[in-house]
């Protein structure tokens, strides 16, 4: 993420709330791509087809064409793609999801899967902080690799990988 507008962005205190604001974009541009498309082919596998039925306040109704209706709650939607975006990405060297879904019911991981894949993947990374240099007063600079649940910092050095809370780093612009 390109922070050269934000000088003096202090990650400790301004991340949740720039993390907060970058999930909900992420959130309208996949229901916008819903709304536009009403079709999606996730990894373009006519397969894999799903059609957008309806979103309420608290979930998304999509399903795969002549197949049963898949509901995904808006908040499991959410915490997806807070994931991907601590993560840095959106599939591991595999080609398999990068982030943990629930696993009941059985169709979560396939429809938030699909929901994800709406929208490409440079999305995601363009509003990652994955990748960002920081300085460390003893470590020297580094680079973000991921952020945890907790909030620590996984930051690859020259000699050495380590978890940091967001106070002991700065991040370099």
């Amino acid at each position: 993420m390109d922070l050269s507008d934000k000088p003096d962005f202090d990650f400790a205190t301004q991340y949740t709330e720039l993390e907060e604001t970058l999930i909900s974009e992420l959130e309208n541009m996949i229901y916008a791509r819903l709304m536009a498309d009403r079709f999606i082919r996730p990894d373009d596998q006519p397969e894999n087809e799903i059609e957008f039925l309806q979103r309420t306040t608290y979930k998304i109704m999509i399903r795969r064409p002549n197949k049963h209706v898949w509901s995904v709650p808006l908040p499991e939607l959410r915490n997806a793609i807070r994931q991907v975006l601590r993560k840095g990405r959106l599939f591991d060297e595999a080609g398999k999801l990068a982030i943990q879904v629930p696993s009941k019911p059985a169709y979560m991981a396939q429809a938030i899967g699909a929901l994800l894949q709406a929208i490409p993947e440079e999305e995601y990374l363009k509003r990652s902080l994955v990748g960002n240099k920081v300085q460390h007063t003893v470590y020297g600079e580094g680079v973000i690799r991921a952020i945890t649940d907790t909030g620590n910092v996984e930051i690859a050095f020259e000699d050495k990988i380590t978890l940091l809370k967001p106070q002991f780093f700065r991040l370099v612009s």
